[in-house]
């Protein structure tokens, strides 16, 4: 998708719950966000390759916008 696009991955962040979506973006070159009101725990995120872990929409929001978490 990021190719045809023409995104470059460091352009691009992958927002999930479980490990699966962390593997995905680490696989896709992309920044991995873990949600900690999903499927997965915070610990097995991380473990997975979360690169940032975020509670609410409220601090995903401010992620997005590059704010300090």
């Amino acid at each position: 998708i990021l190719d045809y696009f023409e995104i470059k991955p460091q352009s691009c962040i992958y927002i999930g719950d479980s490990d699966v979506d962390m593997y995905t973006a680490k696989r896709a070159g992309v920044t991995a966000v873990g949600v900690t009101w999903g499927f997965r725990t915070e610990k097995e995120l991380i473990a997975a390759g979360a690169q940032y872990m975020v509670a609410d929409s409220k601090s995903l929001e401010r992620l997005v916008l590059g704010e300090e978490l």
